[in-house]
Protein backbone atom coordinates (compact mmCIF):
# COMPACT_ATOMS: atom_id res chain seq x y z
CA UNK A 1 0.00 0.00 0.00
CA UNK A 2 2.58 2.12 0.64
CA UNK A 3 4.01 1.98 -2.85
CA UNK A 4 1.45 2.20 -4.54
CA UNK A 5 0.52 5.25 -2.65
CA UNK A 6 4.21 6.34 -4.03
CA UNK A 7 3.44 5.63 -7.29
CA UNK A 8 0.42 7.06 -7.58
CA UNK A 9 2.12 10.18 -6.68
CA UNK A 10 1.68 10.93 -2.93
CA UNK A 11 4.54 12.52 -1.11
CA UNK A 12 3.61 11.14 2.19
CA UNK A 13 1.59 8.34 3.30
CA UNK A 14 -0.83 8.05 6.04
CA UNK A 15 -0.81 4.73 8.03
CA UNK A 16 -3.01 3.68 11.74
CA UNK A 17 -0.36 2.85 14.47
CA UNK A 18 -1.05 0.66 16.89
CA UNK A 19 0.73 -2.10 19.24
CA UNK A 20 1.60 -5.68 19.76
CA UNK A 21 1.36 -6.81 23.56
CA UNK A 22 5.30 -6.69 23.67
CA UNK A 23 4.71 -3.21 22.57
CA UNK A 24 5.98 -3.65 19.37
CA UNK A 25 4.61 -0.55 16.88
CA UNK A 26 2.33 -1.99 14.21
CA UNK A 27 0.57 -0.85 11.26
CA UNK A 28 -3.35 -1.64 11.99
CA UNK A 29 -6.38 0.05 12.54
CA UNK A 30 -7.53 -1.94 14.95
CA UNK A 31 -5.81 -3.14 18.84
CA UNK A 32 -7.54 -6.85 18.11
CA UNK A 33 -5.35 -7.43 15.35
CA UNK A 34 -2.07 -5.90 16.06
CA UNK A 35 -0.03 -9.30 16.61
CA UNK A 36 -0.92 -10.56 13.41
CA UNK A 37 -0.05 -7.17 11.66
CA UNK A 38 2.87 -5.58 9.72
CA UNK A 39 5.64 -4.14 11.80
CA UNK A 40 6.41 -0.80 11.88
CA UNK A 41 10.02 -1.76 11.31
CA UNK A 42 9.28 -3.14 8.12
CA UNK A 43 7.78 0.38 6.35
CA UNK A 44 11.02 1.86 8.20
CA UNK A 45 13.41 -0.71 6.01
CA UNK A 46 11.14 0.11 2.22
CA UNK A 47 11.31 3.90 3.59
CA UNK A 48 15.34 3.18 3.57
CA UNK A 49 15.23 2.01 0.20
CA UNK A 50 16.49 5.24 -2.33
CA UNK A 51 13.36 5.92 -4.71
CA UNK A 52 11.63 6.40 -1.13
CA UNK A 53 13.86 8.67 0.22
CA UNK A 54 11.64 12.03 0.17
CA UNK A 55 8.93 10.28 1.07
CA UNK A 56 6.83 10.68 4.49
CA UNK A 57 4.96 9.19 6.75
CA UNK A 58 2.45 10.22 9.37
CA UNK A 59 1.52 7.47 12.04
CA UNK A 60 -2.44 8.02 12.81
CA UNK A 61 -2.30 6.88 16.46
CA UNK A 62 -5.16 4.26 16.87
CA UNK A 63 -4.08 3.18 20.13
CA UNK A 64 -1.57 5.59 22.65
CA UNK A 65 0.78 3.18 23.71
CA UNK A 66 4.22 4.10 25.10
CA UNK A 67 6.40 5.60 22.34
CA UNK A 68 9.84 4.83 23.46
CA UNK A 69 10.32 1.72 20.66
CA UNK A 70 8.51 3.82 18.02
CA UNK A 71 11.10 6.57 19.09
CA UNK A 72 13.93 4.22 19.46
CA UNK A 73 13.47 2.65 15.66
CA UNK A 74 13.11 6.26 14.03
CA UNK A 75 16.46 7.01 15.39
CA UNK A 76 18.13 3.69 13.99
CA UNK A 77 16.95 4.22 10.59
CA UNK A 78 17.52 7.88 10.87
CA UNK A 79 14.39 9.16 9.31
CA UNK A 80 13.40 11.31 12.70
CA UNK A 81 13.06 14.13 9.44
CA UNK A 82 10.62 12.16 7.74
CA UNK A 83 8.25 10.88 10.41
CA UNK A 84 5.03 12.64 12.25
CA UNK A 85 2.22 11.72 14.46
CA UNK A 86 -1.33 12.80 14.07
CA UNK A 87 -4.74 11.66 14.82
CA UNK A 88 -5.13 13.83 18.40
CA UNK A 89 -7.95 15.38 18.67
CA UNK A 90 -9.03 17.94 21.40
CA UNK A 91 -9.77 15.08 23.57
CA UNK A 92 -6.40 13.56 23.76
CA UNK A 93 -3.98 16.97 23.83
CA UNK A 94 -3.14 15.80 27.37
CA UNK A 95 -2.29 12.54 26.76
CA UNK A 96 1.24 13.06 24.89
CA UNK A 97 3.78 16.21 24.94
CA UNK A 98 7.74 16.08 24.13
CA UNK A 99 8.68 13.96 27.48
CA UNK A 100 6.89 10.78 25.42
CA UNK A 101 8.14 11.08 21.97
CA UNK A 102 11.09 13.09 20.01
CA UNK A 103 8.74 12.10 16.88
CA UNK A 104 7.15 15.80 15.75
CA UNK A 105 3.45 15.22 16.21
CA UNK A 106 0.56 17.49 14.85
CA UNK A 107 -2.76 18.20 16.67
CA UNK A 108 -6.16 18.42 15.27
CA UNK A 109 -7.23 21.90 15.37
CA UNK A 110 -9.86 23.97 14.38
CA UNK A 111 -9.42 27.93 14.89
CA UNK A 112 -11.93 29.89 16.71
CA UNK A 113 -14.13 32.34 14.99
CA UNK A 114 -12.06 35.16 17.09
CA UNK A 115 -8.64 33.36 15.91
CA UNK A 116 -10.41 33.76 11.78
CA UNK A 117 -11.62 37.26 12.79
CA UNK A 118 -8.33 38.64 14.10
CA UNK A 119 -6.74 37.15 10.87
CA UNK A 120 -8.34 39.27 8.37
CA UNK A 121 -7.59 42.08 11.12
CA UNK A 122 -4.01 41.66 10.90
CA UNK A 123 -3.84 40.62 14.77
CA UNK A 124 -3.31 37.08 14.08
CA UNK A 125 -0.92 35.37 16.44
CA UNK A 126 0.49 31.61 16.91
CA UNK A 127 -1.93 29.22 18.37
CA UNK A 128 -0.67 28.89 21.89
CA UNK A 129 -1.14 25.09 22.33
CA UNK A 130 1.42 24.35 19.73
CA UNK A 131 4.22 25.56 22.39
CA UNK A 132 1.94 24.48 25.30
CA UNK A 133 2.29 20.54 23.93
CA UNK A 134 5.53 20.78 22.36
CA UNK A 135 3.88 20.24 18.82
CA UNK A 136 5.56 20.80 15.59
CA UNK A 137 1.74 21.70 13.54
CA UNK A 138 -1.75 21.45 12.96
CA UNK A 139 -4.19 19.19 11.26
CA UNK A 140 -6.65 21.44 9.88
CA UNK A 141 -10.14 20.81 8.33
CA UNK A 142 -10.49 22.61 4.83
CA UNK A 143 -13.23 24.51 5.58
CA UNK A 144 -11.14 26.50 7.27
CA UNK A 145 -8.29 27.27 4.61
CA UNK A 146 -8.24 30.73 2.99
CA UNK A 147 -5.19 32.54 1.56
CA UNK A 148 -4.76 34.48 4.26
CA UNK A 149 -4.52 31.77 6.78
CA UNK A 150 -2.38 29.85 4.62
CA UNK A 151 0.22 33.14 4.48
CA UNK A 152 -0.05 33.56 7.71
CA UNK A 153 1.05 30.07 8.84
CA UNK A 154 3.83 30.22 6.60
CA UNK A 155 4.80 33.45 8.06
CA UNK A 156 4.83 32.14 11.63
CA UNK A 157 6.27 28.83 9.84
CA UNK A 158 4.00 26.53 11.53
CA UNK A 159 3.97 23.38 9.72
CA UNK A 160 0.60 21.85 8.73
CA UNK A 161 -1.75 19.47 6.76
CA UNK A 162 -5.63 20.04 5.57
CA UNK A 163 -7.99 17.58 6.08
CA UNK A 164 -10.00 17.49 2.79
CA UNK A 165 -13.45 15.81 2.34
CA UNK A 166 -13.36 14.98 -0.93
CA UNK A 167 -10.69 15.01 -3.88
CA UNK A 168 -11.99 16.45 -6.48
CA UNK A 169 -13.64 20.53 -5.52
CA UNK A 170 -12.60 20.26 -2.32
CA UNK A 171 -8.52 18.91 -2.71
CA UNK A 172 -8.33 21.39 -5.93
CA UNK A 173 -10.18 24.15 -4.13
CA UNK A 174 -7.74 23.97 -0.97
CA UNK A 175 -5.18 23.77 -3.52
CA UNK A 176 -5.55 27.07 -5.11
CA UNK A 177 -5.73 28.66 -1.88
CA UNK A 178 -2.09 28.12 -1.36
CA UNK A 179 -2.37 24.83 0.94
CA UNK A 180 0.93 22.35 -0.21
CA UNK A 181 0.08 19.12 1.58
CA UNK A 182 -3.47 18.31 1.60
CA UNK A 183 -5.03 14.56 3.18
CA UNK A 184 -6.96 12.71 0.74
CA UNK A 185 -8.83 9.74 1.47
CA UNK A 186 -8.42 8.00 -2.12
CA UNK A 187 -5.25 8.43 -3.76
CA UNK A 188 -6.12 6.99 -6.84
CA UNK A 189 -8.91 8.98 -7.26
CA UNK A 190 -7.15 12.25 -6.50
CA UNK A 191 -4.05 11.58 -8.75
CA UNK A 192 -6.78 11.27 -11.34
CA UNK A 193 -8.72 14.28 -10.36
CA UNK A 194 -5.11 16.42 -10.17
CA UNK A 195 -4.20 15.50 -13.62
CA UNK A 196 -7.46 16.21 -15.50
CA UNK A 197 -7.42 19.40 -12.94
CA UNK A 198 -3.62 20.56 -14.48
CA UNK A 199 -4.86 20.11 -17.93
CA UNK A 200 -8.00 22.14 -17.38
CA UNK A 201 -5.75 24.86 -15.91
CA UNK A 202 -3.19 24.75 -18.53
CA UNK A 203 -6.00 24.28 -21.58
CA UNK A 204 -7.85 27.97 -19.68
CA UNK A 205 -4.33 29.06 -19.44
CA UNK A 206 -3.57 29.18 -23.47
CA UNK A 207 -6.83 30.17 -23.84
CA UNK A 208 -6.01 33.50 -21.86
CA UNK A 209 -2.82 33.62 -23.90
CA UNK A 210 -4.30 33.27 -27.03
CA UNK A 211 -7.10 35.96 -26.26
CA UNK A 212 -4.23 38.78 -25.48
CA UNK A 213 -2.00 37.84 -28.53
CA UNK A 214 -5.57 38.21 -30.31
CA UNK A 215 -6.55 41.73 -28.82
CA UNK A 216 -2.86 42.67 -29.17
CA UNK A 217 -3.17 41.91 -33.04
CA UNK A 218 -6.51 43.60 -33.73
CA UNK A 219 -4.95 46.51 -31.91
CA UNK A 220 -1.85 47.16 -33.98
CA UNK A 221 -3.77 46.63 -37.08
CA UNK A 222 -5.72 49.11 -35.92
CA UNK A 223 -2.90 51.47 -34.67
CA UNK A 224 -1.75 50.98 -38.68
Amino acid sequence: GFKECVRLGAKGVIVDLCFKKDGTPVISDSYSTADSAETVEDLFKAMSDGKYKEISVYFNIIQLSDLSRLNSLAVSYNILDRVFLIGIDSEHYDLINTDDTIIPFLLDYNFKDSDLDALKKGSFTRPDILDKYGATGLVLPSSQISEELVEALNDYGILYIVNVADESSDMCQTLLKGADNVIVPDIEKASRTMNEWTLEMQKRYKESVDKSIKALSEKEKGNK
